[in-house]
């Protein structure tokens, strides 16, 4: 009936990226005080990268204030 066994089928990997397709190329959208007139566009990536990598980005660039 019942077995121990422990499936895994990549279960990990799945979430990830379907969590990778839905917020992949997020786009905001910035508006004057009065809410009529964009303002400016940005795109949002998601790029999937190593720790070392990240680690590396953020002591090169604290702000990661560079342009898409």
């Amino acid at each position: 009936m019942l077995s121990n066994q422990h499936f895994y089928h990549r279960t990990t990997r799945k979430m990830v990226v379907a969590f990778g397709t839905m917020f992949n190329n997020l786009k905001l959208f910035r508006y004057n005080a009065a809410g009529t007139t964009e303002i400016e566009r940005i795109i949002v990536p998601l790029n999937y990268i190593t720790k070392e990598k990240f680690y590396q980005r953020i002591t090169q660039d604290p702000k990661l204030a560079k342009e898409v």
